[in-house]
């Protein structure tokens, strides 16, 4: 009983919950709830199966809806948010256009971010606050949505691009300006590149992810090979645990494309792990020494400044001990000893390991004469 009871304490202390509020404007023809559900990896960004929903909340007559969902590892995940037409399954999304239903989250056990959304486009018009990179996931949507589907949203002030915007103004506007000069076409293949460099540049990789996906990763792997070899090696330097940044690498191990600095570190982390240890058990072995020696003078000067009669080290030690503690008296190493001696460094380490099992009594004062040295 006392341990169930202990369990369930441990439990409740160690599991925490995310916490979404909101408010949406849902019009005639939506289902009056907004679902919730995970995604395990990057190829399911833009799929979806009854399984994924984890959670789902009713949206009251003003709107309102709240979330909150307990769970144990604080790692940051992708979870997805929608709402659906009236009679369509609870697990429906569409992908592209005005009839996007869906926005990305990243949240933690601990995230609570509030949403706000105008219209059934809340894919487009949604205000996201408490979680920056959810921000900035919401800014890339509403450029993917300007520039990249057959029936754009027009762009108009309605869609202003707030102060949570991570994107570069002046790469906003090069974008605007895309959209209005040039075909679809053309303005896809650079603002992939736009896109690519806010891959590589925000100032947070996870999103990173997303993009990539947007991109068609897996798919195109060779095409963008470059970019996925930059973004993976970014992965691997700052978000190597996440389980998405897993997948990537092995996605690119699979093609035979990870990139050079990230095969470097396969090398790199192993061999700084040995020279740690190397360096750890020399420091170890040098201060062990140090006091060994620091005991056998110890002894040699209670030895020489006694007077009384006592046990002579010569009866304590054998003469080859002998041999190598007066070679210890002299601040020779164990490399020198060996030398002198003809023997093993690894016979002057168990010399010296016996010498000081016998010697390390002597603070009687009553051990005298020499050490036998022929």
């Amino acid at each position: 009983m006392r341990f169930h009871f202990l369990a369930a304490l441990f439990i409740s202390f160690s599991v925490k919950a995310f916490v979404i509020t909101g408010r949406i404007k849902l019009g005639e023809g939506y289902e009056k709830k907004v679902f919730l559900c995970k995604i395990n990896s990057v190829k399911d960004f833009f799929s979806i199966s009854p399984e994924w929903i984890i959670a789902e909340a009713a949206v009251d007559s003003n709107g309102n809806f709240k979330i909150v969902k307990e769970v144990s590892s604080a790692e940051k995940i992708y979870y997805r948010l929608h709402i659906i037409q009236t009679g369509d399954h609870d697990a429906s999304i569409f992908v592209g256009g005005k009839k996007e239903n869906f926005i990305p989250l990243i949240l933690t056990n601990n995230s609570k971010i509030e949403i706000n959304a105008y219209s059934e486009n809340f894919t487009f018009t949604c205000i996201i606050n408490g979680s920056p990179e959810c921000a900035a996931l919401k800014t890339i949507r509403i450029l993917l949505g300007k520039l990249y589907v057959a029936d754009q949203l027009s762009i108009d002030s309605g869609l202003a691009f707030s102060k949570d915007t991570v994107i570069g103004r002046d790469s906003i506007n090069k974008l605007q300006h895309l959209f209005y000069e040039k075909t679809v076409g053309p303005v896809k293949k650079e603002a992939d590149l736009l896109l690519e460099k806010f891959a590589l540049q925000s100032p947070y990789p996870l999103v990173g992810i997303y993009i990539a996906a947007r991109l068609n990763f897996p798919f195109n792997i060779k095409e963008k090979k470059i970019f996925y070899e930059n973004l993976d090696v970014r992965f691997q330097n700052e978000i190597p645990e996440s389980v998405y940044a897993r997948e990537f690498h092995e996605k690119m191990a699979e093609q035979g494309l990870v990139s050079f600095s990230s095969k470097l570190l396969w090398f790199i982390y192993p061999a700084a792990a040995l020279l740690l240890v190397f360096a750890g058990w020399s420091f170890y072995s040098q201060q062990k020494l140090k006091k060994i020696i620091a005991l056998l003078k110890a002894a040699e000067k209670e030895r020489q400044e006694s007077k009384e009669t006592g046990t002579e080290i010569s009866e304590l030690l054998t003469r080859k001990e002998g041999e190598v503690y007066t070679l210890l008296m002299q601040n020779k190493s164990n490399k020198e000893i060996a030398g002198a001696l003809f023997v093993e460094v690894s016979t002057v380490k168990t010399h010296i390991n016996n010498i000081n099992k016998k010697l390390n009594p002597l603070n009687r004062k009553n051990i005298k004469s020499s050490v036998p040295v022929n």
